[in-house]
């Protein structure tokens, strides 16, 4: 990090992508820190936006413990259980519809194609 701050920043005429990978634990977030500061880039996460899509087309994360049931709700369903969040616009519907394709994948235990993933960073 300390050699990208001592460089003139450099700031380029066209959209600039940088595609960071690694090992575990190689460093990746704190380089892609890094040059995010420096030169005032936006910084993707394929793991964030899918689970975004995943989210908007009604997908329940296993992971994570379901809302409590108020036994004073009176019959009332958790927030969690009301469905996906209403699309307010586009770019909310094509992440919807790209969950759904993703969700499609995992139930049938295939592979999720490439062209998805990279419709999803373009929605982004």
């Amino acid at each position: 990090a300390e050699a990208l701050s001592s460089q003139a920043v450099f700031t380029p005429s066209c959209p600039l992508n940088i595609l960071v990978s690694g090992l575990p634990f190689a460093g990746k977030s704190k380089a892609m820190a890094a040059l995010a500061e420096k030169y005032r880039l936006k910084i993707i996460e394929a793991r964030e936006i899918v689970l975004e899509a995943l989210t908007l087309a009604g997908w329940q994360d296993p992971s994570k413990p379901a809302e409590p049931v108020d036994p004073k709700a009176k019959g009332k369903a958790p927030a969690e259980t009301e469905g996906p969040p209403e699309p307010a616009n586009e770019h909310f519907e094509a992440m919807r519809d790209l969950g759904s394709k993703l969700m499609d994948g995992l139930g049938k235990k295939v592979p999720i194609p490439d062209e998805i993933y990279a419709q999803l960073v373009v929605q982004e």
